[in-house]
């Protein structure tokens, strides 16, 4: 695994809990302005237990209530907007860092942050759960007057209606967010691929911890070309995580993508790439050189990666031993399956075979 590109999803990470605590703020703040106009109506019409209010008094309230609800969206729309925009801008300057193939300085993030999922932009669904929110707290406000119902009961029905939006918007910011990462990745690579000596590839990987769902931890270490589309075991395919269009598989999504770029030197005749080479520095797209490590360091690797190339040849001669529902998986999750374990297989005996190269020129390997 690529570590820069787990290091940029962490720093993601750390990035998007930061604004979503200043989300979270925004709406405790408005809670509190909303919370006092509402104890001051109680104070000017509240008397021996009962409310005495005009229609003036209400439409006071409501405009006042407007206020409030309309400076925090307006608050919470552009935090989330300048949160994406430095998404993309960082992630682009991480993705093109010591490229040895020219990638334009000049980049419009407004392209990957407007753009639309399922029909509708960001914005779109902000503007949707806005003017709901807005519609449940005048309902509140006007149904608890007319019932005389207590200032503590109104708060806490408003508390809980503001809990349940400043949820809904916080799961946009996070899911925006890490749609323009990947966004970002992909256009950057996209652009390098153009080169007519580059190819790239493209690894899925997941964060591999219990929260990673289902349909996902199948997925990591599936490899595939930067234009083919991932096929998830649901059905769903996707050029990159976060990107299928079905909010079960894309909302609060951690998995990220690896891109591989690859320089064709003219030694494979079968694909004319050499997929050993990476174009870019080591420490940004590649492993650990085999060169600088220690030749007990070269067996451990041998080691691992014979017992991995044995495990994936099991995968393949009985697949449904490693997933039950093998038989039920549509053919073309079937194939990509298969195709991805035959080409781990291969990595890994070339792995070897560069291990033992190493050891045998230092006197280390077998004869």
């Amino acid at each position: 695994m690529d570590k820069k590109f787990l290091k940029i999803q962490k720093s993601y990470e750390r990035l998007i809990k930061k604004k979503e605590k200043g989300i979270v703020q925004n709406y405790g703040r408005s809670f509190k302005r909303l919370r006092k106009e509402v104890e001051k109506i109680y104070d000017d019409v509240e008397v021996d237990g009962e409310l005495n209010y005009s229609r003036e008094d209400v439409a006071k309230l409501d405009k006042k209530t407007a206020d409030i609800m309309l400076d925090l969206y307006r608050t919470n729309t552009g935090a989330i907007e300048n949160t994406l925009k430095q998404i993309a801008q960082d992630t682009r300057k991480a993705s093109a860092a010591d490229s040895v193939v020219p990638v334009k300085k000049t980049f419009d993030p407004s392209r990957v942050i407007n753009k639309e999922v399922a029909g509708r932009i960001w914005t779109e669904r902000i503007d949707h759960y806005g003017d709901n929110f807005v519609y449940d707290v005048h309902s509140i406000i006007k149904a608890r007057l007319e019932r005389g119902d207590t200032y503590t009961t109104m708060g806490k029905s408003l508390r809980d209606r503001f809990g349940r939006d400043v949820g809904n918007v916080v799961r946009i910011a996070r899911t925006e967010g890490a749609r323009v990462l990947e966004d970002t990745k992909f256009d950057t690579f996209s652009e390098i691929n153009k080169n007519s000596k580059i190819k790239v590839m493209k690894v899925w990987r997941t964060m591999q911890d219990e929260a990673v769902r289902a349909t996902h931890q199948a997925m990591e270490g599936v490899e595939v070309e930067l234009e083919e589309e991932f096929v998830l075991p649901s059905g769903a395919t996707c050029l990159y995580p976060k990107d299928t269009g079905f909010p079960e598989e894309d909302i609060n999504c951690r998995c990220y993508c690896e891109y591989k770029p690859v320089i064709d030197d003219g030694t494979d005749d079968k694909s004319g790439y050499n997929t050993s080479e990476i174009v870019f520095d080591l420490e940004l797209f590649g492993n650990k050189d085999k060169e600088v490590q220690t030749s007990r360091q070269l067996e451990k690797g041998i080691r691992s990666d014979a017992r991995r190339i044995r495990e994936h040849e099991e995968k393949l001669r009985h697949p449904e031993r490693f997933y039950k529902d093998w038989h039920e998986m549509p053919e073309n999750v079937q194939s990509g399956r298969l195709k991805h374990w035959e080409k781990e297989v291969s990595n890994f005996k070339k792995n070897i075979r560069d291990a033992k190269d190493i050891l045998k020129k230092r006197g280390d390997g077998d004869e």
